[in-house]
């Protein structure tokens, strides 16, 4: 198919054969594609459920299985009618309509479907209403056998408007003003000669194989629609009984042969006299319910199905009715004349299939599950379109949003490498400031510990004279630096280069007794103050000699100026000088105590860290 086009199928499924038509559309035009018959009855398949398990297949064989079909309902289940209802709005039309259809439908708990058309104001009637009503389950239950096998039905109408449209198409003279919308052949016909139209009504006759569909046109809208039980097969079985032969060498037969009109004896002419009665008793049925209806003379007869192809039978309608009697056919291209006329029914409903998305006066007889099925196939491309769109909508809109920002952003941007520009420039002399400022700080700190050192002292002092036990005596507490004559206690060994040699408490240096020139000492290079020394002389008991030096060191330990309070091993030079004498008179033992603070000034590692 090519771009822009649409094609459809239109599918009347009969009692001995299922008709296709397939129309296409492109732009204001249509075309007959393709037209093709199924013969049920030569295949051997007798009811619509055998019918269905082939149908699909002849249609893929057909390469029409995709397509979107249009089925015909037989006439005989539908009931139509027309009412004239006083002008109104629409939905007071609807209300009205509701009712009618009630009336229609009887006294009966069965569910229908109808549906209703507005008509031109023609004959009696003022504001026509054609309505059509049938039975949901007669419906479902033929959608169940065709739908089951995956055919994809798209809408239903009833066989006798399709007959209409047909004869629409073929005969545009016969329409009324703006009645007439069909495409045809790329041309749009609108009739604007009512004086064409027919002088009486016409007669559309659809001959299948058992039943005749039986349309009643006047000023070329729908008057009358029905059926009457009347067909082919008729003329086949009178004739089979006259030869006495089998009905398919019948039918064979009956192809080669004519309706004499003089020879009131053939059984041809005899069943077609029978069919005339039949006809008249349809026609007297609807004049029963429109007593005017018997003043319209038939101004025409228009032919098509099968049961029309028999050789004399238009002469002796045309002969009984005094009137014109004609073959109806496509006009589109394809099948004319009398194999035309099969395809009658199944071109119509293509041709309403094609224009059911305008306010046709096509008659829909679809289920509400059928038409919401339609309705969701045909939207599922709309809604892939619209989420393609979306789609694309909100990729421009980000990128769309990403340029406008992005030119938004460029100038602060801008400013912004400027300002890192001017950090990148300014960054070096602010890490050589942290440096100095780190330098600084390190060479205040020894000179801010040792405004800290006397309060310390004070606070040991006052501890240690809690701690000293009775008759003990303390005579010497100082830094390790000033503790002279033996090892230091807190390994704090510096060379003399280094450090300038050991200074005591009051910065003096330890075992020089000259005056010594000042010397420029490196802040970094000073040690903290870790912790004190404290000498003294204690009471020696028989049983535990260090009774008293044990006490003091649990009692220094638990207060929160010293921690890790010991023992020193080795004495001091004065130590040893006064040993002797309080040894000897006073019977004391000289002691000496490592007292580690418990908060350092400041610490070498951190020291050395920050020199670095």
């Amino acid at each position: 198919m090519s771009l822009g086009s649409q094609r459809v199928a239109g599918l009347d499924i009969g009692q001995t054969s299922t008709k296709l038509v397939v129309l296409e559309k492109k732009g204001d035009g249509a075309r007959l594609v393709k037209t093709a018959i199924f013969r049920n009855r030569e295949e051997g398949i007798i009811d619509t459920e055998e019918l269905g398990e082939h149908l699909l297949s002849w249609l893929r064989e057909q390469n029409c299985s995709n397509l979107d079909h249009f089925l015909g309902l037989p006439q005989y289940m539908v009931m139509t009618q027309i009412a004239d209802f006083p002008p109104g709005s629409e939905s007071k039309l609807e209300e009205m309509v509701s009712y009618e259809t009630q009336q229609l439908a009887g006294l009966t708990d069965e569910a229908f479907i109808h549906d209703h058309r507005r008509l031109k104001g023609f004959y009696r009637y003022q504001n026509p209403v054609l309505i059509a009503v049938c039975r949901e389950s007669m419906v479902t239950h033929q959608l169940e056998i065709l739908d089951a096998r995956e055919l994809k039905i798209n809408n239903l109408f009833m066989n006798g408007q399709a007959l209409y449209t047909s004869f629409l198409n073929s005969r545009p003279d016969k329409a009324p003003e703006s009645m007439f919308r069909q495409i045809v052949a790329g041309d749009t016909y609108v009739a604007s000669h009512p004086d064409k139209a027919l002088d009486g009504i016409g007669l559309l006759l659809d001959i299948g194989a058992e039943n005749t569909t039986l349309t009643v046109v006047f000023e070329g809208q729908i008057l009358h629609v029905s059926s009457f039980l009347f067909g082919g097969d008729f003329f086949t079985e009178a004739l089979a009984r006259h030869l006495g032969s089998s009905e398919l060498e019948t039918e064979k037969t009956k192809r080669n042969s004519r309706l004499n009109l003089e020879d009131s004896q053939s059984p041809l002419t005899r069943t077609a006299q029978n069919f005339v009665v039949e006809l008249e008793s349809a026609l007297d049925n609807w004049r029963g319910h429109d007593p005017e209806a018997s003043k319209l003379k038939v101004a025409a007869v228009y032919l098509s199905g099968g049961g029309s192809r028999l050789t004399g039978f238009a002469e002796y309608l045309q002969k009984t009715y005094n009137c014109p009697v004609e073959s109806l056919a496509p006009t589109a291209g394809g099948k004319t004349g009398e194999d035309g006329a099969l395809y009658s029914i199944a071109y119509g409903l293509a041709l309403q299939g094609l224009a059911e998305e305008t306010p046709a006066e096509a008659l829909s007889l679809a289920p509400p599950r059928l038409r919401w099925l339609t309705r969701r196939r045909k939207r599922i491309p709309h809604l892939f379109a619209a989420a393609g769109l979306l789609a694309l909508l909100c990729i421009g809109y980000f990128a769309l949003s990403f340029f406008v920002e992005l030119n938004f952003a460029r100038p602060k941007l801008k400013k912004r490498r400027e300002e890192l520009f001017l950090c990148e420039a300014i960054v070096p002399e602010l890490k050589k400031s942290k440096e100095a400022i780190k330098r600084y700080q390190q060479m205040l700190q020894p000179f801010a510990a040792r405004g800290n050192r006397n309060r310390t002292c004070v606070r040991g002092l006052e501890l240690l004279s809690q701690a000293k036990q009775e008759g003990d005596w303390f005579y010497f507490m100082a830094d390790p630096l000033s503790y002279v004559g033996a090892t230091d206690p807190f390994e704090f060994r510096r060379s003399a280069a280094k450090t300038g040699g050991n200074r005591s408490l009051l910065g003096t240096p330890v075992g020089s007794r000259t005056q010594e020139p000042e010397q420029e000492v490196v802040a970094s290079s000073v040690m903290p103050w870790q912790g004190l020394v404290v000498s003294g002389f204690t009471l020696v008991k028989r049983q535990n000699p260090l009774e008293n030096v044990k006490k003091m060191k649990e009692i220094l330990n638990q207060s929160q100026v010293f921690k890790g309070v010991d023992m020193n091993p080795d004495l001091s030079s004065k130590d040893a000088q006064v040993m002797k004498p309080w040894s000897e008179i006073f019977r004391m033992r000289p002691f000496s105590l490592i007292c580690p603070l418990a908060e350092v000034e400041f610490g070498p590692e951190k020291n050395e860290g920050k020199s670095k």
